[in-house]
């Protein structure tokens, strides 16, 4: 939309959604944990609540950029490599690449630094993680901040080959869930 190139559109993407995943998950979703783990019923509240910020973000850009299919213009959409007689599309290739390095990022954040190993204990056991003063809040809102980032890096990268629309995120969202059962919940690697 606004005449960017698509890979360094990370630079301002990822900054962005970073912060609106953080903010979303302090002001919006933590509140709600927080109600419903004292009334010790099951966080389906959050989930729907997710859902219902996707439909109402969904509608948002319906209305600002209307229900028209778009696609990236110019050679960051058709560029290819020729090794004889294989032709490998760049834009899939970084893709790729991009897809590599951020797992490998992830694993190392999770792996090798102290966020990652707060971030571990939190998922292991949320009651320990808050005997050993973790602020278990702010970590939710790291790690949903860091979620919507990686989503912000992906979009970028996969926007040259798939048309953009406001309602595209459901097939990738579906391809997502169905990557995650396959790969294993909380693998990175997998």
């Amino acid at each position: 939309f606004l005449g960017l190139n698509v890979y360094l559109g990370n630079l301002l993407v990822v900054p962005i959604l970073f912060l609106f995943g953080f903010i979303t998950q302090s002001s919006l979703i933590n509140p709600l944990i927080r109600k419903e783990r004292a009334e010790v019923v099951e966080p389906i509240s959050a989930l729907l609540l997710t859902i219902g910020i996707g439909i109402f973000l969904d509608n948002i850009f319906l209305l600002i950029f209307g229900a028209d299919f778009r696609s990236i213009p110019g050679s960051q959409q058709t560029a290819s490599l020729y090794l004889g007689d294989i032709v490998i599309d760049l834009p899939r290739l970084y893709a790729l690449a991009a897809a590599i390095g951020v797992a490998i990022a992830l694993q190392l954040l999770l792996g090798k630094t102290e966020l990652g190993r707060i971030i571990k204990a939190t998922s292991q056991d949320r009651d320990a993680a808050v005997l050993q003063g973790i602020n278990i809040s702010r970590v939710y809102a790291m790690t949903f901040g860091i979620g919507i980032a990686t989503l912000g890096i992906a979009a970028c990268f996969i926007a040259p080959f798939y048309y953009i629309h406001p309602s595209g995120f459901m097939l990738m969202t579906i391809r997502a869930y169905m990557v995650v059962v396959v790969g294993g919940l909380g693998s990175i690697t997998g």
